[in-house]
């Protein structure tokens, strides 16, 4: 393994396996009250900006500079996003529906401390679109990336994107580790269509290469 797509992917499955064992040895909610409990300043303001790496807007501007680097990542970024964003969609409000978020669980079992500046949201919790979004990036960044080192970069980067819905009060454990597995296989899906249907030499130009 001397690539930074092989390195992501091999940590993900370690942490997938770990987060899969910690989910079915406690309780619904354990995690959140757990970062809830241990809440510090430093994390609050890292946290609750970081989360804001998994939105929409992001992923369109990180499209916008794939343009300057390459078409073809900048195409494959936007199919991803489409892919992940529809997925979302349809899980969310068509399959498990109106699922309560952290705040509307515990709004008469426990009492959480909430974090200034952060709109509260109640339904549609599972799964979590912002860390779905994060490892759909996570990878796609990988793949593209020369260093092997990067691919636990990017990693990180994601994983943080997931603690960050948990600690916001946005998401529980479960919908942050089912929205990266969902995340992981969209982005595999789209490069593995994408490679077979397109061979365009255009497509390794850029707005810096005409």
């Amino acid at each position: 393994m001397n690539n930074a797509r092989g390195w992501f992917l091999l940590s993900y499955f370690v942490l997938l396996i770990a987060g899969t064992t910690i989910y079915f040895s406690i309780e619904h909610g354990d995690v959140v009250i757990f970062l809830n409990q241990n809440r510090t300043a430093f994390l609050d303001f890292l946290l609750r900006y970081w989360t804001y790496l998994g939105d929409g807007i992001f992923v369109a501007g990180l499209i916008i500079l794939m343009l300057f680097v390459k078409y073809r990542y900048a195409i494959i970024l936007l199919i991803i996003g489409i892919g992940q964003g529809l997925m979302s969609l349809v899980l969310k409000v068509f399959v498990f529906g109106k699922v309560p978020r952290p705040g509307k669980f515990f709004e008469d079992k426990y009492a959480l401390d909430l974090i200034d500046g952060v709109t509260m949201n109640h339904y549609y919790s599972f799964p979590s679109g912002h860390t779905m979004t994060a490892f759909s990036i996570g990878l796609f960044l990988s793949v593209i990336s020369k260093q092997k080192y990067l691919g636990l970069i990017w990693l990180i980067y994601a994983f943080l994107v997931g603690v960050s819905r948990i600690y916001t009060l946005q998401h529980f454990f479960r919908d942050t580790l089912a929205g990266s597995f969902v995340g992981i296989l969209v982005t595999l899906l789209v490069f593995q269509l994408f490679r077979k249907k397109t061979n365009a030499n255009w497509l390794d130009g850029s707005l810096l290469k005409k």
